[in-house]
């Protein structure tokens, strides 16, 4: 997903939330294939991590 929106994840992170000094870079992504198309997408961001994890969303076009 990230490629096909043209998201640049060089500086982005989503683990871990929970301790943003020791961040692995983007290690969640969402795949799909067939006749769709990455429309738009990205990573949640909290004030409070709810998870290790950020969420990530991706809207995709059938």
């Amino acid at each position: 997903m990230w490629l096909e929106l043209k998201i640049d994840t060089t500086d982005l992170f989503t683990y871990s939330a929970v301790d943003p000094k020791d961040v692995l870079g983007v290690i969640d992504h969402l795949v799909f294939k067939g006749d769709a198309e990455a429309t738009d997408g990205g990573i949640v961001e909290f004030d409070k991590p709810l998870a290790d994890h950020k969420p990530v969303w991706l809207e995709i076009k059938f």
